[in-house]
């Protein structure tokens, strides 16, 4: 037990510190902004898929780690992307509750 090495937090982008950041007073054009973006796109693709755990070292999705990184934080800035500790690791969603306000806000846009 005393050889055993103590478990190092994994390389991540730590989103458990501070609130969202890039929110203004018009969310819904911060998103859309956010979402104008193919490394954000690629993103958000596959995490619809299923949630992301770090490390990753190697990127995810195709992209490299800074590109995966850039993206993580551009999307929760403005609240699209969460993460929850598992231990020294992250795991990435989407976060729900922001998506279904979108969809209401362009469900909102349509009159029938």
């Amino acid at each position: 037990m005393a050889d055993e090495k103590p478990v190092k937090a994994s390389k991540h982008v730590c989103l458990c510190k501070g609130p969202m950041t890039m929110i203004s007073s018009d969310p819904e054009l911060d998103i859309i902004r956010a979402m104008d973006d193919m490394n954000c796109m690629k993103l958000l693709r596959g995490l619809s898929k299923e949630p992301a755990r770090s490390p990753f070292t190697d990127g995810l999705y195709g992209m490299d780690y800074k590109t995966t990184a850039d993206a993580i934080r551009r999307l929760s800035g403005v609240g699209l992307v969460c993460s929850n500790r598992d231990g020294p690791y992250h795991i990435y969603f989407i976060n729900p509750a922001r998506v279904s306000e979108m969809v209401d806000f362009f469900k909102g846009l349509v009159h029938e």
